[in-house]
């Protein structure tokens, strides 16, 4: 007789075995002798009590009910298959292996219970394995002592059946593993079977052979590395939990669900394969959930109460793939961990950080994301559609490695590897409630910091529009490394140590005044960023790098050029990036792209310590109506004037806006520019409404209309403005 995690391996006899969960001593008792004798297909249900070892190779039951504690015997390989599997009552438990002694054999659970109308659902849904009130879920496979994911060194070509990794793995012949893409399409992501090993576990063979090119190094550029060696994860793991082989699978697979009264969850070495639940809400392969009894005592409004703390539980070591819809989810609790883990080819957001934006403290750390897919807006698959079913107010209409509402969610060294239509990471400001729940957020903010650093993304591709080039703007953005949508925060945030490349339209996207990207590498996309109103610290943009894997930087909107670096528009709200020590390398058309000129009296940008790099400065956008305004470029580095000067787009702006004459600007056609010995007034001598606003303000008795320097107006000061006028800036 032996013991293998507390309980009896073999003969069970008269021994008392104490469960830790249920705080006395329970008697065990063997599946083949209390349940091996039911018809398969019988539902199963462990009263409050009973001590089960599941002691047999296999078993199928309809719906398993676990009160009790159900344990499986590491002896031998075993398959569950069951309709569903709930957990539920205090003292429940759900057992296999333990973080000290995990579960070596190979344990399936196969669910399958059909899926019917979503109208009349059972508890928990249809194909769930569900924890509930008190309940425990605690799920160990040894494969947790593997590598979830590391990078390639070294690159591979189309047709290579072999490759070296940056460390040894601990992988095996037979393990399946996935292959991040290099170049901008996330689709280039490869599925492999090892099939060889080297003893020191750095070289692995693999089949099928490669169709893609795969990088394996990393480049450094002003300084600054970037690493491009690509992921590769392992998909398979020692538990697995899926549905019937034999089912066609239709994006309608088995979810998880964890409810925020179950006892303690933990999660390792799990493989969770074809899960999730297209077009439904809250169906997910694994899903921490809110209490929805809330809504009803509330109101509609229980989403807005404090999140309960499920300190303790975690999530490590896992796979979740083929998912239907989304990987792992953190909804309406606190203090989850999920770390270590892959989420690989899946339909909608790979990780939810926080789905209704009061989450706090979950932290994600070392997480990968690769090939996250968007789903069909007009198919009807949109579980949180709006109107027109193209739009989704949870954002499935641009999917993302990471997508939440809170970003006191702690992230650090997570890599999003691939998204089609989609974003990296993803911080989202359209939440529900979205005033309240700023207001809970500025609270949040007095305790709570924001923590997002060492992370990186890549492969973030958009398709371009038939007849025309990427589109930018507007609520179905994509196509970016990292997007902040937040215009009106409510506390400081600083996102750094950030890496991303090979993006369709931009590599980071930020908007409000109070966020600072700092410290952050940015390559091979359309664009370097939009700042609305942000504060960019420390950051280089190359624009074509040495990966020149996929395709050349892609026109934007219908214009007839690349994003530039700083892709500017002011829109009247006070848009005034700040840029500090930031480099711009090999850039079309400019470092910045002033699609619109800053508005007078909001406060232009301000620029300093830019270095260009085979990079033209400025180009200004002529093809739409122009708002005159200025930039402040503190150091003369950007102009190349090298002493601080305000500089001004078509025309300068008017005296009645600005507290002091503009120093320099740039003509029209941007081949000249002039300074204040050629112009000395805030008023442009490059057209007739240059002309006319000088007369008004001469009229008008403006002191800045004083041209002659002479301290007061005079028809002296006319003929100087006209003579200015006459001739141009030259």
């Amino acid at each position: 007789m032996t013991m293998r995690n507390g309980v009896v391996a073999g003969a069970i006899g008269a021994l008392v075995v104490s469960s830790p969960v249920l705080g006395a001593a329970a008697q065990p008792l063997l599946w083949s002798e209390a349940y091996g004798g039911l018809a398969p297909g019988s539902d199963v249900t462990i009263p409050a009590g009973e001590n089960v070892v599941f002691d047999i190779g296999a078993a199928e039951v309809g719906e398993l009910v676990v009160h009790g504690v159900l344990r499986f015997e590491d002896d031998e390989d075993i398959e569950l298959v069951a309709s569903r599997v709930m957990v539920s009552g205090g003292g429940a438990l759900f057992e296999a292996g333990t973080p000290a002694d995990p579960f070596e054999h190979r344990l399936a659970i196969t669910l399958t219970e059909p899926i019917g109308d979503p109208a009349s659902q059972p508890m928990m849904g249809y194909r769930v394995l569900g924890v509930r009130a008190g309940g425990s879920l605690q799920l160990h496979g040894a494969s947790s002592a593997k590598a979830s994911w590391t990078q390639i060194d070294g690159d591979v070509e189309p047709g290579s059946v072999s490759m070296r990794t940056a460390e040894a793995t601990g992988w095996e012949i037979g393990d399946r593993i996935a292959l991040a893409p290099s170049g901008e399409d996330a689709r280039e992501a490869e599925r492999l079977t090892v099939t060889a090993v080297s003893a020191d576990g750095l070289a692995i063979s693999f089949e099928p052979p490669l169709e893609h090119h795969h990088l394996g190094h990393a480049f450094t550029y002003a300084g600054k590395p970037i690493d491009m060696r690509a992921e590769v994860a392992l998909l398979s793991r020692t538990i697995v939990i899926g549905n019937a082989p034999s089912d066609p699978y239709d994006k309608l697979g088995f979810h998880g669900m964890v409810m925020p009264d179950s006892g303690p969850v933990n999660v390792s070495g799990v493989e969770f394969v074809g899960g999730g639940q297209i077009a439904r809400p809250a169906r997910y392969p694994m899903h921490w959930h809110r209490n929805p009894a809330l809504d009803v005592q509330f109101g509609g409004r229980g989403w807005m109460i404090e999140a309960p703390s499920r300190a303790g539980d975690w999530i490590r070591d896992c796979s979740i793939h083929s998912s239907g819809q989304r990987g792992i989810v953190i909804h309406g609790v606190n203090d989850v961990v999920v770390a270590d883990n892959v989420v690989f080819d899946v339909w909608d957001h790979a990780y939810v950080t926080s789905e209704d934006g009061l989450e706090i403290r979950n932290r994600f750390e070392r997480n990968l994301a690769m090939l996250v897919k968007r789903k069909d807006r007009g198919g009807g698959e949109f579980a949180f559609f709006r109107d027109d079913h193209t739009e989704s107010d949870q954002a499935e209409h641009r999917p993302s490695g990471f997508w939440g509402r809170n970003p006191f969610n702690p992230m650090i060294g997570n890599r999003s590897a691939g998204t089609v239509e989609g974003i990296g990471f993803f911080i989202d400001s359209a939440v529900m409630g979205y005033d309240m729940s700023r207001l809970v957020q500025r609270e949040q903010s007095k305790t709570e910091t924001v923590v997002f650093r060492g992370n990186a993304s890549h492969s973030n591709y958009r398709a371009g529009v038939s007849g025309a080039g990427i589109p930018t703007y507007g609520p179905k953005t994509r196509g970016h490394g990292l997007m902040i949508g937040d215009y009106n925060a409510a506390f400081d945030a600083v996102f750094e140590d950030f890496q991303t490349y090979r993006n369709s339209v931009l590599g980071v996207w930020i908007e409000d005044d109070r966020h600072t990207l700092r410290d952050a590498i940015l390559t091979d996309s359309s664009g370097g960023f939009i700042a609305f109103r942000s504060n960019i610290e420390d950051v280089v943009f190359n624009q074509r790098s040495d990966n020149t894997l996929g395709r050349e930087p892609q026109n934007i909107g219908n214009r007839r050029h690349p994003a530039g670096g700083l892709h500017f528009q002011s829109t009247g709200y006070g848009n005034h990036p700040n840029l500090r020590s930031v480099t711009f390398m090999n850039v079309e058309p400019a470092a910045i792209y002033m699609w619109k000129d800053p508005i007078p009296g909001y406060g232009g940008p301000t620029f300093e310590g830019i270095e260009l790099v085979n990079t033209p400065a400025i180009l200004h956008s002529y093809e739409r109506e122009r708002v005159d305004g200025a930039y402040d470029d503190l150091d003369g580095a950007l102009s190349g004037l090298g002493v601080p000067a305000r500089v001004s787009g078509q025309r300068l702006a008017l005296s009645s806006v600005l507290d002091e004459p503009l120093d320099v600007y740039f003509t029209p056609d941007e081949s000249a520019l002039c300074t204040r010995a050629d112009i000395t007034r805030p008023f442009g001598a490059v057209g007739l409404a240059d002309l006319f606003a000088y007369i008004d303000a001469f009229v008008d008795g403006d002191p800045l209309a004083d041209f002659d320097g002479s301290g007061m107006l005079s028809i002296a000061d006319l003929f100087v403005f006209i003579e200015a006028f006459t001739t141009g800036c030259e």
